[in-house]
């Protein structure tokens, strides 16, 4: 039962490629360190420094000191990491309208 349990809460993961490089974008986990986070700056980049990890090693594949040059870096390249991060961790745009048209009416009427 514990194993069960334990698989129903572990972060979810997507595979993502950057350049040449196999990443996965994993949900932030209770135990990740977010106080950097509580001025809002930057917020979506210190999310995909805490939640993209190589692939192969499982080591974080960015950190803070990355944001400026994350920043810089091609919108359209780095699109699909961004994407990814939001996905796992319930933000995405496309879940977000999938939600929607599938909730029911709430009553309104233009009549």
């Amino acid at each position: 039962m514990l194993d069960d349990l334990l698989e129903a809460i572990r972060p979810r993961e997507k595979p993502v490629t950057l350049g040449a490089r196999a990443l996965v974008a994993r949900e932030l986990g209770c135990d990740a360190d977010t106080s950097a986070m509580v001025d809002n700056q930057d917020l979506t980049w210190k999310l995909v420094v805490r939640c993209v990890f190589d692939a192969a090693s499982g080591e974080p594949a960015f950190t803070d000191k990355d944001i400026p040059a994350l920043k810089r870096g091609a919108k359209l390249r780095l699109k699909p990491v961004v994407d990814a991060v939001m996905e796992v961790n319930g933000a995405s745009l496309e879940a977000e309208e999938k939600n929607s048209a599938a909730a029911p009416d709430s009553g309104s009427s233009t009549a």
